[in-house]
């Protein structure tokens, strides 16, 4: 989930699931899911624009799910720390 724009995918299927096991709060589960991807389209935005000057960086990652978020900002990993 370090990459938001594929969080983009998994707020997706929870929406889906909510709607389809709760159909009659849909119109609940839609404001929120909007309200949500509202939020975190403009966060991407801002992020983007706040990593431009660092683009091309490595790093040494601690986890191994940093290199999702690095790919998506443009950045590469050297290895990982153990």
């Amino acid at each position: 989930m370090l990459d938001p724009v594929l969080a983009k995918t998994a707020i997706g299927n929870i929406y889906n699931a909510l709607v389809t096991f709760d159909p009659e709060h849909q119109a609940v589960y839609t404001r929120n899911h909007n309200a949500y991807l509202a939020k975190l389209n403009a966060k991407i935005a801002e992020w983007e624009k706040a990593v431009a000057p660092i683009k091309g960086v490595k790093f040494v990652s601690y986890h191994e799910h940093w290199p999702y978020f690095a790919e998506r900002f443009g950045w590469s990993t050297l290895g990982r720390l153990n």
